[in-house]
């Protein structure tokens, strides 16, 4: 292997590397945010409501009535 293939090389196992590390790091924070929900979109999906004891959709049907 010349000078030129091992660079080539070395610079693809860099970028490799770079790209592996930015996405470990991208599914420990998605995984951070999946466990714990707050959008009042998903409040019917959660199974402890601690602060909201109120059905959202009656909230929002009078924003959509025609």
């Amino acid at each position: 292997m010349g000078r030129s293939g091992f660079n080539k090389l070395f610079a693809t196992i860099k970028i490799l590397g770079g790209a592996l590390r930015a996405q470990r790091r991208k599914t420990f924070i998605s995984k951070v945010f999946q466990a714990n929900v707050h959008s009042p979109l998903f409040i019917d999906r959660k199974t402890t409501l601690h602060l909201f004891s109120f059905d959202i959709s009656e909230l929002i049907k009078p924003i959509f009535r025609n």
